[in-house]
């Protein structure tokens, strides 16, 4: 509380103009040595805990970068950070704005009394990459350029803005600087692409204006080259209205395929079907949470932006919106009153957002991965919280995609295929399937070993280490879920249709020996990699394995630095993508 208070000069909990003003003025009071900055240990942090440091929106709002040190220009930028706390512009931050939860007197980022060193872990940073296997190590593993791109937590308790190549060997060898007034909120993502441009997602208004939407919320997706020269960028975010997430996709036509936030009111939502006395919690908790005006039920839809480079402009060309496919039985005079058993269709009365849904803040979908197959023009949609990836026709009109017929496979925007919880549409119970809040579902590359099937980290929070669905569970699952990898075979012909009555196939799969010491409970990442072996990494904890298609370990190791790592890439020598001077 040591930068709090010397801004609260009177430890009243809220901000007065007086205070904000002469923010940078009581920070320099911090300043003990006299070198115009606040290191660490003046900000009141200690060395086995500096996260906690930053449990205060003010502490937090101030040390912009999350390196648990307040530079010279963040003391003179002092009071414009905090007047993002001034939600209604009236000149002062009340106890509200100031916890966006009133009376809400515990630290965001403490330990919740979660055992020592799990908290240690989940809070994980070290100095320089550490494990059984770091890279360079063990020569089975491929040897390649690995692109890390950093982010923050759902609070910037650990905040990283960190965009870079590292060597076989572990050495940085490039990286791309993002602007210093925009950061990488904890789900976005960036790909080097073979024409040597970095494709990636950020959010530019802060992270006070994220909270305005569910987790994973990004602002703007851009195009950078190898110099870090901005070719293009877009951006969308609008509060109580719209905002992109978690993941895009590049293209062969140069376009981009981009999740987007949408939210409805709770009128809107129930003139779809949607029953609220299954979420209550959506309805009657997000109003009293600031910066919430009102209570929102989000959906997601999928746009595609053509991008022009010379002008600058971007055109949506395309899109599929999820609420043009919804089914509900309980209302008959409501829209989309249908039979909920038809595979095609999103049963939008599935979940209760208050006791299915980690992380709930109204949204129904959680859609947090985006993929493309280009000799089928299918799009593939992971939804987490129905525990299934959908697939869907891309070769569709926009009108046709909003409907039921047109488009190569005749399903319009309806799903062709889905997999991972039948339970959705009434064919097994939760305990019976196979997905639990999985991510990264993706199709292997061509040229690739498995190409064609499809790679998911399949997170397995709520799956208890029997494979039993904990609906009730209080706790994120640590000790009792585990995580684990799969490769899965399609039922579908050299045409692309699919056997909806056939399930998928796990041709192979990847687990810890000792089940539940391996788990994720959120984000995370796996990819194939050319010589068979399969890269992937826990989101929390940075945590980096490479595998043989045996499943021994090759790499294994802690990342270096501050903050989570949603996806992890490797890259060859030859990838055309790479410009190091030759």
């Amino acid at each position: 509380m040591t930068v709090p208070n010397a801004i609260d000069t009177n430890n009243d909990n809220t901000l007065s103009v007086e205070e904000v003003m002469a923010a940078p003025k009581q920070l320099a009071t911090l300043d003990k040595n006299g070198d115009g900055e606040i290191d660490w240990k003046e900000m009141g942090a200690w060395e086995e805990q500096l996260p906690l440091v930053r449990d205060h929106n003010i502490t937090n709002l101030i040390d912009k970068n999350g390196d648990i040190h307040i530079s010279a220009e963040e003391i003179k930028n002092a009071s414009k950070s905090l007047k993002q706390l001034d939600l209604n512009g009236d000149w002062y931050i009340s106890e509200e704005e100031m916890f966006f939860i009133k009376n809400r007197k515990f630290p965001l980022f403490s330990n919740r009394k979660m055992p020592y060193e799990r908290w240690r872990k989940f809070r994980a940073y070290t100095t320089k990459n550490e494990g059984p296997k770091p890279p360079g190590q063990d020569k089975r593993a491929f040897k390649a350029y690995t692109l890390i791109h950093d982010a923050g937590d759902a609070f910037l308790g650990q905040q990283s803005d960190d965009t870079y190549l590292m060597d076989y060997e572990g050495n940085r060898v490039h990286e791309w600087k993002i602007n210093k007034n925009h950061y990488s909120p904890e789900a976005s993502v960036a790909y080097l692409l073979p024409n040597g441009q970095l494709l990636r997602t950020y959010s530019k208004y802060g992270w006070v204006h994220d909270k305005h939407f569910p987790v994973g919320a990004t602002t703007t997706v851009e195009l950078v080259d190898w110099d870090v020269n901005v070719l293009w960028e877009f951006t969308q975010s609008v509060a109580e209205k719209y905002s992109f997430h978690h993941d895009v996709e590049y293209l062969p036509n140069g376009n981009i395929l981009a999740i987007r936030y949408n939210g409805f009111t709770i009128e809107e939502a129930m003139a779809m079907g949607w029953n609220p006395e299954l979420s209550k919690k959506a309805i009657y908790g997000l109003p009293r949470n600031k910066p919430y005006k009102r209570a929102m039920i989000w959906m997601s839809n999928v746009v595609e932006l053509q991008p022009n480079l010379e002008d600058g402009s971007t055109e949506i060309v395309w899109e599929w919106n999820s609420w043009d496919h919804l089914v509900q039985d309980k209302y008959s005079d409501k829209m989309n009153y249908g039979d909920i058993t038809d595979p095609t269709k999103i049963h939008v009365n599935y979940l209760n957002l208050d006791t299915d849904v980690p992380y709930n803040k109204g949204q129904l979908f959680h859609l947090n991965a985006v993929d493309y197959h280009p000799e089928l023009d299918l799009i593939m949609l992971n939804s987490p919280t129905y525990g299934e990836f959908w697939i869907i026709d891309h070769s569709t009109t926009m009108e046709e995609a909003a409907g039921s017929t047109g488009g190569k496979y005749n399903k319009g925007g309806d799903l062709l295929y889905r997999w991972g919880n039948d339970e959705t549409f009434g064919k097994i119970t939760r305990d019976e399937s196979v997905l639990y809040w999985q991510h990264d579902a993706q199709w292997i590359d061509a040229g690739l070993p498995g190409a064609g099937n499809l790679l998911i980290y399949n997170n397995g929070q709520r799956r208890s280490s029997d494979g039993k669905y904990m609906k009730n569970a209080k706790s994120a699952g640590w000790g009792e879920c585990y995580s684990n990898l799969l490769e899965v075979k399609l039922p579908i012909d050299e045409n692309g249709n699919f056997n909806q009555n056939q399930d998928a196939e796990i041709v192979w799969s990847w687990q810890h020996p000792d089940k539940t010491s391996y788990y994720s409970p959120f984000m995370s990442g796996v990819t194939r990699l050319p010589n068979g072996n399969t890269i992937f990494n826990s989101a929390y904890d940075k945590y980096v394995h490479e595998v043989t298609p045996e499943g021994e370990p090759v790499l294994d190791f802690s990342l270096e630095g501050w903050g989570r790592l949603y996806r992890i890439y490797k890259y060859a020598p030859d990838y055309s993508g790479l410009q190091f001077e030759k």
